[in-house]
């Protein structure tokens, strides 16, 4: 069986493991104990996107884990009845991303709403820093529109890239931004 699970802010490996379909105790005391897969542990970011191949009674198979700051993945493999722990780097695939949003109370608030990453979020602050205050100077109906890149592997986003163009309209006024 394949299974595909998001973390959550409130997971542990155990929550994690079970919401996978994996009931194996091995597997689990292997991920806690085994140096190399002490990465999963460190790295439960909520959003991540983790998969589990496992048999018919939950025994663990295999884990695949993305790695924070790295275009690689943590798997985790039995192999002739061990486990066994490698990092294997991933080819991503560049995908340009167009979004907008409007300003309801505050820019992560909206950029949340429109399914925007947190990064590309932060780098949009900090493109139009200089001309929006954006704790003081924000409106209700203000406006912004921007195209960014994602890196992907097997249809999954890995990370995030940076932004390419941005529009804000902040009380009636517009500003521009193109990566040049």
């Amino acid at each position: 069986f394949l299974h595909e699970e998001q973390i959550d802010r409130s997971d542990t490996i155990a929550r994690l493991l079970a919401r996978l379909g994996i009931s194996d105790q091995a597997a689990s005391d292997y991920i806690r104990n085994d140096p190399e897969a002490q990465a999963i542990s460190r790295q439960l970011r909520p959003g991540k996107i983790v998969s589990a191949k496992t048999g018919e009674d939950g025994e663990l198979l295999a884990l695949y884990f993305p790695l924070n700051g790295k275009d690689a993945m943590l798997i985790v493999e039995k192999i002739n009845g061990r486990f066994v722990a490698r990092e294997h780097t991933l080819e991503l695939e560049k995908q340009t991303i167009i979004k907008s949003g409007e300003i309801k109370s505050s820019l992560f608030g909206a950029t949340d709403a429109a399914g925007i990453p947190d990064r590309i979020a932060s780098q949009l602050a900090e493109v139009f820093g200089a001309d929006i205050d954006f704790y003081r100077d924000l409106r209700r109906g203000d406006r912004f529109s921007l195209v960014y890149e994602i890196f992907t592997h097997a249809g999954q986003p890995i990370r995030t890239g940076r932004i390419l163009s941005a529009e804000f309209t902040n009380n009636q006024k517009t500003h521009n931004a193109y990566w040049f």
